[in-house]
This record gives structure tokens, C-alpha cells and sequence, in this order.
């Protein structure tokens, strides 16, 4: 019978052959993924990078997130693509309705702070 711990979706299954001939299942941590982007998929750099939620913690404010608008969530050229939509919208050279459906929530959080300010 397989070990309770060893019952969950966390671990990762693959079997082995043993020097008398047996194949035996072993159970070993799947590796945790990086931070991806909202939009692209891609790696969002700048975020601390392998650690499950015990090692995030215990990381630093600085290490987890980047305090650019969007940052952690965003990679470098989604959040750069957001901010000339959102400078469009503003403008009036488009309506926000005519954004892509993708980056249309990003514009809009972008929008509601930049009228804030003012």
C-alpha cells in the first residue's frame, strides 16, 4: 500500500528497476513552476523564482514582487503594450471598448488610477 504523503498530486510518480529485477514505483517533489504572465505565458522576471509557499515566505518583500504598476503579474513587453493602450484610451485616440478583449481589464485598472490622481 502506497504512504498516505505519497497519495497526493504533489508528488511526482516514476518507476525504477531494482538490481534483483523488480520495478518499483518511487515518488519524488515536483519541482515548482516560475511566475508566468497574465497575458503572454512567459517568465515574469524580477519575481523570486522556484520556492513553494513555506521559501516565499520566508523571502523578502523586495524578492517577491516588483514595484513597477503590474509588476509580478505582467512580463517587461505585456506591461509596456497595457501602458500605450492605456495612454491611447486617455488621450481619446481610442475608446476603451476598442482595446483587445485581453488587455482590456489592465487598461481599465489603468485608466481608474491615472484619473485618480488627478
Amino acid at each position: 500500500m502506497t504512504k498516505p504523503m505519497n497519495r497526493s498530486g504533489s508528488r511526482k510518480k516514476f518507476h525504477v528497476r531494482t538490481p534483483s529485477g523488480k520495478l518499483v514505483t518511487r515518488f519524488k517533489k515536483k519541482r515548482h513552476g516560475y511566475r508566468e504572465c497574465g497575458l503572454c505565458g512567459n517568465e515574469v522576471l524580477g519575481v523570486g523564482g522556484r520556492k513553494n509557499i513555506v521559501g516565499r515566505a520566508r523571502m523578502a518583500k523586495t524578492e517577491k514582487s516588483v514595484s513597477a504598476p503590474f509588476g509580478g503579474h505582467l512580463c517587461s513587453s505585456c506591461r509596456r503594450h497595457v501602458f500605450s493602450q492605456t495612454a491611447m484610451v486617455m488621450a481619446g485616440e481610442k475608446r476603451l471598448e476598442d482595446v483587445s478583449f485581453e488587455l482590456r481589464q489592465y487598461v481599465q485598472a489603468a485608466v481608474g488610477k491615472a484619473t485618480a490622481i488627478e
